[in-house]
């Protein structure tokens, strides 16, 4: 019988990676009515994702008056946490709790009764080809983490040219490839000549990880479950001109002080959204300079727990020639869900190909691991294709070599009405959900001292 392919659309030195954006749910929460609406409004925000919800959390707090517009038909943007396909928790979006409890939502899970697992003292499993790797073998994948993390240091630091890791550093040996490809494709969500150094260098850094059991959606769902927001209902046009602006939907144009943008990188710089007068052209330029990358999972559920590893432990794999590696993150919670990562160059052929191509081939990397008789014990899958995802256009930002400084210029508010926020925009926190959720807090701020 066909398995059924469902279409829907580790510690710092070994995984800075794995900041997981990627979904094409469809719930949303409370709704507030069209006609109840204000109808102008000091803020419009575009967007209900994590920086959305933070920014109307904030002006809601401020008692600023707001509309905020989303064009799905849910909130929570790249992070969804589905219960139905698989009848267990299963992030199609954010998994990892980035950055321990510098992550905004680490705390608010705890304060809220969700279950924060931390990430396994030994959360790794190492493959070579079909077996797994010895001690010494282990020990030569460390000291090559070692060798690249040191390299992209000392290349990044100080007033050093702003290049790719490509260009910083020789890949000699199936360890250093196996390093670069978890930190460029499965973490940088591209090439390692296709994104900056200083990028990935300038950044939080990352104590420990840790999941939530109930899924990392659910933790922005229940943040949101009390904030007005108008679905289905995308930005059209935003008319800056004059002393306010005017963003047009198809439900109507609304007048408002200013507007909060939190789409990603990936629609703005596709000029979904028109602007009347254009925006500045650097500013144009940083949504192409901080560009969106490919990153999604192929999750796979089992009948058992082959990997043996116990819950969420992640397994980094590498063939005996050192051209094709991955990962897989193992047993999620305890339930037999299991993702393969996907990224870069590989995750955009996969998309591209398809929903039942990309179950597959995750199923054929675990079986590259474990055997042929993985598939004896496979129920079903999905995979993630958020490149194809017409509001995002992509998984998560990062800055092409040599443009890292356009992350400042990416968030630089026009005109004192026109403030941007996203996990994009975030200065430390990028790419990440918690960023998100900062960035649209911040934005909120900076609106109400604008507003006096």
């Amino acid at each position: 019988m066909k398995k059924k392919v469902y279409d829907d659309s580790v510690n710092l030195v070994r995984r800075r990676l794995l900041k997981g954006l990627a979904a094409v749910p469809f719930f949303l929460s409370s709704p507030l009515a069209w006609a109840s609406a204000p109808t102008e409004p000091d803020v419009v925000i575009i967007g209900a994702g994590a920086a959305g919800l933070g920014a109307a959390k904030t002006l809601m707090d401020l008692n600023i008056s707001f509309i905020m517009i989303e064009a799905q038909a849910r909130t929570g943007g790249r992070a969804y946490t589905d219960e139905y396909i698989f009848d267990v928790p299963y992030d199609m979006a954010c998994h990892w709790l980035n950055y321990g409890d510098t992550n905004p939502w680490y705390n608010y899970g705890k304060k809220n009764d969700f279950t924060i697992v931390p990430e396994q003292d030994d959360p790794y499993g190492v493959f070579i080809g079909d077996r797994p790797a010895t001690k010494k073998e282990v020990k030569a994948y460390d000291r090559a983490w070692k060798q690249v993390i040191d390299r992209i240091s000392r290349t990044a630091e100080g007033r050093n040219p702003d290049i790719s890791l490509a260009e910083a550093m020789e890949i000699d040996n199936k360890w250093k490839y196996l390093s670069t490809y978890m930190l460029g494709p499965l973490d940088m969500a591209k090439e390692i000549d296709e994104f900056s150094c200083k990028d990935w260098y300038w950044s939080e850094s990352e104590p420990f990880l840790t999941f939530c059991n109930e899924g990392y959606g659910s933790l922005v769902a229940h943040y949101g479950r009390n904030l007005p927001v108008q679905l289905g209902t995308p930005a059209q046009h935003i008319d800056w001109q004059g002393p306010g602006i005017k963003v047009e939907t198809p439900k109507g144009t609304i007048k408002s002080k200013a507007v909060i943008i939190t789409v990603s990188t990936g629609v703005l710089g596709a000029d979904i959204i028109k602007f009347t007068p254009a925006l500045p052209v650097v500013k144009q330029e940083s949504f192409q300079y901080v560009s969106m990358g490919t990153y999604n999972n192929v999750a796979l559920q089992f009948s058992k727990d082959f990997f043996g590893l116990g819950p969420d432990r992640y397994v980094d794999y590498v063939n005996e020639a050192g051209t094709e590696a991955g990962g897989i993150l193992t047993n999620i919670g305890g339930t037999n869900l299991s993702y393969v990562y996907s990224g870069g160059d590989l995750g955009r052929e996969l998309e591209i190909a398809g929903f039942e191509a990309g179950v597959e081939w995750g199923l054929n990397e675990v079986v590259k691991c474990y055997g042929s008789d993985v598939r004896k014990h496979f129920i079903k899958g999905n995979f993630t294709r958020w490149g194809e995802h017409p509001w995002t256009l992509g998984s998560y930002a990062s800055a092409k070599p040599g443009y890292h400084h356009m992350r400042e210029e990416l968030r630089k508010t026009i005109a004192e009405k026109i403030f941007f926020a996203g996990e994009a925009t975030h200065p430390l926190q990028w790419a990440t959900c918690g960023g998100g959720l900062l960035s649209g807090i911040d934005a909120a701020d900076n609106v109400a001292k604008v507003l006096g």
